[in-house]
């Protein structure tokens, strides 16, 4: 476990944080929620009351192939699970040591590859076939922060006549961050050879509650921290979204505390990807581009260009595919997010 529990738990105890105890029942690992409820943090979130996924009786089916695009990689995939063995975040075992610890707890997940620049990531999907996402309802509404708030931050930033300095990163692996309990770990199992099982041992891209559970780490060990140390004047602004955080200093003043505060994360075990650090007055975050010296916001020239080709492409050919026009509408109105009226 990277993240130092006890000190986190007891800055915030300190701090008179809501929220302190979530880090001191994490220590052993998290319920995933599928046999037993998850909690409710009050006064972290508001009531979660809708879910995409509709709820079922029972499990699913034991196990389901994986997806074509893992064969494609399999040799890379096999490199990463050892690798993340090594880390005590993947265990291998035969399949009679599977059934013999977990039984009608066993459930044998598809994968699927997704290829980003320089790097593969192994998508689990806990509910094709398996149902073990639709068994699990998040009873907290966690939101993320977006162009709205962007666009009010440095609206307001430009009433003031402010000069603004903007610091972006992001944590390394944030979702593999939190350990799940061992006796929650057949419901993250998935196959790449005949006879022999991974499961996963803490948060896996592709299960609902991996994102919830980082969520809420962030919230409290990450931005919430980051208010109560530097006290009410000591920090402009600071967003996050999943694992991507976004500092705003008005002054020098404001500048050296998030140096500070990126030190105090480190202190605190948050590991952080160097070579994704950026700022000064441009930058890109999230897929959105800002000029915190004029106080614009766009999207970043990568995403443009994309949409842009994507569009004169279906203007010449006179003619859209739906499935692909259903998968790009979230790329169209992601990129609609910067205008004040859509």
């Amino acid at each position: 476990q990277v993240l130092r529990l006890d000190l986190i738990a007891a800055i915030l105890k300190k701090a008179g944080g809501p929220d302190w105890e979530f880090f001191l029942n994490i220590k052993d690992g998290v319920n995933l929620g599928v046999d037993q409820d998850l909690p409710r943090a009050e006064e972290i979130f508001e009531e979660k009351v809708k879910w995409k996924l509709e709820m079922v009786d029972g499990p699913g089916i034991n196990e389901h192939a994986n997806y074509a695009s893992v064969e494609e990689h399999r040799k890379e995939v096999k490199a990463l699970f050892k690798e993340e063995e090594s880390l005590g975040w993947m265990i291998e075992m035969s399949d009679e040591e599977a059934q013999k610890e977990y039984g009608g707890k066993l459930f044998v997940a598809a994968l699927g590859v997704v290829q980003e620049p320089g790097k593969i990531r192994v998508v689990h999907d806990g509910s094709n076939g398996v149902h073990v996402n639709n068994r699990i309802r998040l009873k907290d509404q966690a939101r993320s922060p977006g162009a709205g708030e962007l666009r009010t931050i440095l609206k307001q930033s430009a009433q003031k006549g402010s000069k603004l300095f903007v610091l972006a990163g992001d944590v390394s692996k944030a979702h593999r961050r939190i350990k799940v309990r061992r006796e929650d770990w057949g419901f993250q199992a998935c196959r790449l050879e005949a006879g022999k099982v991974w499961l996963n041992c803490v948060g896996t891209y592709g299960m609902t509650p991996a994102g919830y559970f980082w969520a809420r780490a962030a919230a409290g060990g990450i931005v919430r921290i980051a208010h109560y140390v530097m006290g009410p004047d000591g920090l402009s602004e600071l967003l996050i979204y999943v694992d991507d955080f976004l500092l705003f200093a008005e002054s020098q003043k404001e500048v050296e505390a998030a140096g500070f505060l990126v030190f105090l994360w480190i202190v605190l075990g948050f590991p952080f990807r160097w070579k994704k650090f950026k700022g000064g007055t441009e930058t890109d975050w999230i897929g959105y581009w800002m000029d915190v010296r004029n106080f614009k916001i766009g999207i970043s020239e990568r995403r443009a260009l994309w949409l842009a080709g994507w569009l004169k492409s279906r203007i010449k050919e006179g003619v859209v595919d739906m499935a692909d026009l259903e998968a790009v509408v979230g790329r169209l109105c992601f990129a609609l997010g910067p205008l004040e009226f859509l």
